[in-house]
């Protein structure tokens, strides 16, 4: 069983921001949209040439990186205060 809660409306959000570390597919820009709905700020590392150029307009900040270079990736979400 996951600890993670369900992404509803019912409670307001812990926290004002999310990082989200996105891959290939439509899952992190299901994910992104949703959260934005619920009143999130996005933070997105997308890993290049995998994440949909979308996810630049959706997220409230976002860079690619490298897959070999996720040390940059971290330090962008620590500028974005991602907790």
């Amino acid at each position: 069983m996951s600890s993670v809660p369900p992404l509803t409306t019912d409670d307001p959000p812990a926290v004002d921001c999310v990082g989200l570390l996105a891959g290939w597919g439509d899952f992190p820009l299901v994910v992104a949209r949703k959260l934005k709905l619920l009143g999130y700020r996005v933070i997105c590392v997308g890993i290049r040439e995998h994440a949909d150029v979308e996810l630049a307009e959706i997220c409230d900040a976002y860079m690619t990186v490298n897959p070999a270079r996720g040390g940059k990736g971290i330090r962008f979400f620590k500028r974005h205060n991602v907790k």
